[in-house]
């Protein structure tokens, strides 16, 4: 079996760029700590990405959020505290303490998904949460050998910068 994704012009379908030339069982996670806490930007295209890609794919979303009744398998996990990223205009040392807090957080999120991403062997990584997943990633990715694929969701900025440059 031999598909192959048609990528520009007006055929575009953004379900055909996981197709490969090989036909199996895609497996493709996403990697997402609010997923099942908030519904927010970034919560919202991991359910409607994974709702539409699992019709075809075995699509597997980690999330520090309570497992739903949900169309892709959701991996759980637990034991890292929920730090909500705040702006805070008035106090530059509160704004750095808590930006370091969350990065924290999502980088122990990242680390412990690490062995069920080496024990299901997936195909593509899509981590959403920003540099320390993107970077946790790429490592794995030497051992691993997925794909990764990175969409900013943070607007034009630092941010997308340091995925793009960590990503390559």
């Amino acid at each position: 079996c031999i598909a192959r994704a048609t990528l520009g012009g007006n055929d575009f379908d953004p379900i055909k760029i996981f197709e490969t030339e090989i036909c199996h069982a895609m497996k493709i996670a996403f990697i997402n700590i609010y997923n099942g806490l908030v519904e927010r930007g970034s919560e919202v295209f991991v359910d409607e990405i994974a709702s539409k890609l699992s019709k075809y794919y075995s699509v597997t979303v980690f999330q520090s959020g309570i497992i739903q009744n949900k169309s892709y398998a959701q991996i759980q996990i637990k034991g890292v505290s929920y730090i909500p990223f705040q702006q805070w205009n008035a106090n530059k040392i509160l704004l750095w303490i808590n930006e370091f807090l969350y990065h924290l957080s999502v980088f122990l999120f990242s680390l412990k998904c690490i062995p069920h991403l080496q024990k299901n062997k997936y195909d593509w990584i899509i981590p959403v949460n920003g540099r320390m997943q993107v970077l946790v990633a790429r490592v794995c990715r030497i051992c691993m050998k997925f794909k990764i694929l990175v969409s900013g969701h943070a607007g034009v900025g630092i941010e997308d910068w340091i995925n793009i440059f960590v990503g390559k």
